[in-house]
Parts: structure tokens; sequence; C-alpha cells
């Protein structure tokens, strides 16, 4: 069973617990059919649940708990209890992307709710749409100085394991690409670095089959770091994970929370895993200028993302690049690996097409 499948098993399992504790209604079980992600179902039901015991306590509906809630009680709520709930967030400073969130999740169930006829609109739908509106913003936040100062760190740790792992999911990260959820799901058998063009295979967003896996390409320095890595690795006690490429200290598989925990701590906060994502396409398009490949490396559905993100902005892609490079030979130095100035040239740059089909 790989990482995915056991995340959506424990989070089915939440699911099911939470909604038996609230004696759910029907009509909100029924909605989870319509989603795929476990962890997504939770944070939706989190979401209405919040919104409906909100209506309760607020005198709004009159029910005294949400296992009281019928079909037509939802008849009955309104466009205005809604606008009420979000404003909440809005006027107690929570930021409107969040508060757009959160209409969001409400919608798609009103959406459901109306597609079985259970209410006769989607009360979420009729808001206008200037109201939480969130403004457009293409700027990412990339890392710059305190790149370097939460390398130097990480170089401060005295348990080497920990110190090479860290340094090692930096390196990876920044280089490839890689969703956190991706980067940990990766098992060993997922690494394909004696190929020409060195790659790996994870499960892309939205995914979660070992069928549905993506092809990402390997950087030299990477490969390099992935090699340092799995003879660290291979030298672990028999109590270690054995599919599991990245593990903590006791041998477990590392989680979504240790990935974050480790660039809060080290950067104070300033850096999180996905800022090296946003650092990966930016330099990787300086690089090549190829809008195509950067969009097949970090596997945007659309094309118009990687533009709007990794294009169009304003900042100068040459700094990135630069830091990019200072990081990388930091990184490369610390673990006593070869560093490659060329290392753009070894992603196998317009190659995806000749292993498409590994």
């Amino acid at each position: 069973m790989c990482y995915k499948d056991e995340s959506q098993k424990k989070n089915s399992e939440k699911l099911k617990k939470k909604l038996n504790e609230i004696n759910a209604p029907q009509f909100l079980k029924d909605y989870f059919y319509n989603l795929n992600s476990e962890a997504g179902k939770l944070h939706c039901l989190s979401i209405i649940t919040d919104f409906l015991s909100f209506l309760i306590e607020d005198g709004r509906i009159d029910v005294s708990s949400i296992s009281e809630i019928t079909e037509d009680t939802m008849k009955n709520i309104s466009k205005t209890d809604a606008i009420v709930y979000l404003d909440s967030f809005s006027k107690n400073g929570i930021s409107p992307i969040t508060v757009n969130n959160k209409k969001n999740i409400l919608g798609s169930f009103w959406s459901h709710l109306e597609c079985e006829e259970i209410v006769n609109k989607n009360i979420i739908r009729s808001i206008p749409k200037t109201k939480f509106k969130v403004k457009d913003n293409n700027e990412v936040k990339l890392p710059r100085e305190e790149m370097i100062d939460m390398i130097n760190n990480i170089q401060s740790i005295g348990n080497s394991f920990i110190r090479e792992r860290n340094l090692i999911i930096i390196e990876i990260l920044k280089d490839t690409g890689l969703r956190e959820s991706e980067l940990i799901g990766l098992d060993i058998d997922d690494l394909y670095l004696e190929c020409e063009k060195p790659y790996l295979k994870v499960l892309g967003k939205g995914f979660y089959s070992k069928t549905d896996m993506d092809t990402v390409l390997l950087s030299y320095n990477a490969k390099i770091a992935l090699e340092k890595w799995l003879m660290i690795r291979n030298s672990m006690t028999k109590n270690a994970n054995k599919t599991a490429l990245f593990v903590n200290t006791t041998g477990k598989r590392m989680t979504e929370i240790n990935l974050k925990k480790i660039f809060r701590q080290y950067s104070d906060g300033k850096i999180h895993p996905h800022m090296m994502r946003h650092l990966c396409g930016t330099v990787l398009y300086y690089h090549t200028k190829d809008i195509s490949f950067v969009q097949k490396q970090l596997r945007h559905a659309s094309v118009n993302t990687t533009i709007k993100y990794y294009v169009s902005g304003d900042i100068d892609k040459k700094i990135y690049a630069e830091i990019d490079k200072t990081a990388s030979q930091k990184i490369c130095n610390i673990l006593k690996c070869n560093y490659n100035k060329e290392m753009w040239c070894c992603y196998g740059y317009k190659t995806y097409e000749q292993i498409d089909n590994v």
C-alpha cells in the first residue's frame, strides 16, 4: 500500500468517525461521495459543520444540534445567513483568501443540494462577486537571503542524519518543484537514477493510484543528492520503513507536518516548502525560456497557470537564479558532493517524450 493509500484510509476512518459523532443527516453524508480526497472531505466537513453550528448558536435556524437539521431546514437558510457568517471572519482579520476558500466550499455543498433538489437555489452563488473578492496577485513569494540563512542553520545541527537529510530535501524540492505531499509520498523504487536522463515517479495532485504516476526529471545536483541520501538511508537499522524514501530518526516515513516543521524551524518561519516549487519554476524558466517544459516539470494542468506565476511577474529572475546556484553550491559543499554548474543542462531538457512510455 503506497503512502497516499495509507493516508486515504486513515482519513476515511476519521471522516466516518466525525460523521457518526455529530449524527450527521443523510444529505450531508451524501455530499462526500462527490469528492475524491479524504483529506479534502475532512476539511470540507469542518467548514460546513462550522457554518451550521454558527447558524444554530446565532438562532438563525430553530434546532439544537446538527443532527436535527432536515432538508426543510436547509431550504430556509438564506444568502444573508451566509454573508453574516463569512463577514464574521473578515471582521476578525482573517485573510480574504481564507474567507473565499470557505465560501467556495459552501458553494460546492449548496450546488450538491441544488442538484439533489433539496434546496431551490444555490444561496452562495447568489452572493455578489464583489463580496469577499480576492485581489488577483500574480506575484509569487520567493526566498532570498533567508534561503542561505536557513541552510546555515541546518548546517549547525549536531545530528548528521538530520542535518544531511534536511539539506538533501531542500535540494530535491527546489530542483524538482515537487509538492510537499509528493516528496513525502516518494518510495525508494520511485527513483530512476541510472537512466541516461534520471527521473522519478510521483503521485501527483488529485491522483491516488500507482497507475497514474507522473514523471519528474532530475537535475544533476538533485541526482547526486539522492544518491548521497540512499547511502545514508540504506545504512539504517532493520526497524526502518523498507519502502519510504524519506524517514525520520525512528525509521518511520516522514509526514507533511515534519516537512513543514523543518522549514519553519530553520528559517524562523520565513520560508515554507511550497516556496521551493515557485523557486524551481522561476529559475527553470530563466535558464530554458521554454514555458512548455516548465509546465511539464511542474505538471500544471494548464499552461496559463505556468505563465501567470512564472513568466508574467515583475520579479528579477536572474537574482533568484543566483540564489538557487549559491544554495546548491553550499549544500553540495556541506554534503561533500561534486557541484555541477551546468545542472540545468543535465535536466534532460526537452526529453520528456523519450521517457513517457517507460
